[in-house]
C-alpha cells in the first residue's frame, strides 16, 4: 500500500499541528501524493520514524505541489522526495534531527539529519526542534538506565560516505519530587 499516514489522490489540504509517527507503507511511509491535482501544505507538524519497504520513508510527491515548514522531521531516513521537476518543493525552517541540517546533494552534502533529493529547497533550516510543532516522541521510553544508546538504521543508499547507523545518547533525568 501507499502512504502509511495519508494517501492523497487529488485533493488539496493544509496540515497543521499533526503528528505522523511510525507509519509504514511500500512507498511514502507518512504521506504519498502521486497526482498533480493535489496541493499539500504542512506547517508545525512532526514526522517521526516513518518507513517504507521500497522507497521514500517520509513524504513522496510525484507531480503535485507540497510544502513543509516550521516542522520537526526526525528518524525517517529519506524524509522528503519530490519527483516533480517543474516545481521545487519548499521545505524551509524545519528541524531535520541534527543541527547540521538535512542531507541534500547540493545545498547541504554534509548534513547528518534526514535526507531529501535535489528537487527540494531546504535552506534555511532549524538547528533545534520547533517547540510549536507537536513534540518529538521519546526515543525509548520503556528503558530506565543511567545511559541508553539507541541505534536507527537509515536507508541512505545515495550517501555511501555516511555510516549506516546513527547513535544518540540519552541520559536519565530525575523527575521532580512530589
Amino acid at each position: 500500500h501507499y502512504g502509511g499516514g495519508i494517501f492523497n489522490r487529488s485533493m488539496s489540504a493544509d496540515y497543521s499541528n499533526v503528528l505522523f509517527v511510525d507509519n509504514e507503507a511500500s512507498l511514502g511511509g507518512a504521506i504519498y501524493s502521486p497526482y498533480q491535482e493535489g496541493n499539500n501544505i504542512l506547517s508545525n507538524v512532526t514526522l517521526f520514524n516513518n518507513s517504507a519497504s521500497s522507497e521514500y520513508d517520509g513524504i513522496y510527491n510525484s507531480s503535485g505541489t507540497i510544502s513543509i515548514e516550521n516542522s520537526n522531521i526526525v528518524d525517517n531516513g529519506e524524509a522528503l522526495y519530490n519527483e516533480n521537476s517543474l516545481e521545487y518543493t519548499p521545505a524551509i525552517y524545519n528541524y531535520w534531527g541534527d543541527p547540521s541540517g538535512p542531507y541534500h546533494p547540493s545545498q547541504n552534502p554534509n548534513g547528518n539529519g534526514d535526507s531529501v533529493n535535489v528537487l527540494v529547497n531546504i535552506d534555511p533550516w532549524l538547528t533545534t526542534p520547533n517547540t510549536d510543532a507537536p513534540p518529538i516522541p521519546a526515543q525509548n521510553p520503556h528503558r530506565i538506565l543511567n545511559t541508553i544508546t539507541t541505534t536507527k538504521e537509515h536507508k541512505r543508499q545515495h550517501r555511501p560516505q555516511t555510516p549506516p547507523s546513527k547513535q544518540t545518547q540519552l541520559r536519565k533525568t530525575t523527575p521532580p519530587s512530589q
